[in-house]
């Protein structure tokens, strides 16, 4: 990912980021501004979704595929 790219992604999943100061030598010194390139910031589900880790992905997506009573069964015998 350049940093190009994550400014991108940390600005759209980022609901407090604003534009990031650049060295005095990138862009005349004026910084990185997200508006200026017509980017907009996701919502609430497109957020949550794309600024969670792969590995939580990775179990969420698995959860459907899990035998529940077996499941529930380890979860009340393990306490």
């Amino acid at each position: 990912m350049s940093r190009s790219d994550f400014y991108k992604y940390h600005y759209q999943v980022d609901p407090k980021a604003g534009g990031f100061r650049l060295p005095a030598d990138l862009n005349g010194g004026k910084g990185w501004r997200p508006k200026e390139l017509g980017l907009i910031k996701y919502g609430l589900p497109e957020r949550i979704w794309k600024g969670m880790p792969v590995p939580l992905k990775d179990a969420m997506a698995a959860v459907p595929f899990v035998d529940a009573p077996r499941f529930y069964d380890k979860l009340e015998t393990s306490q």
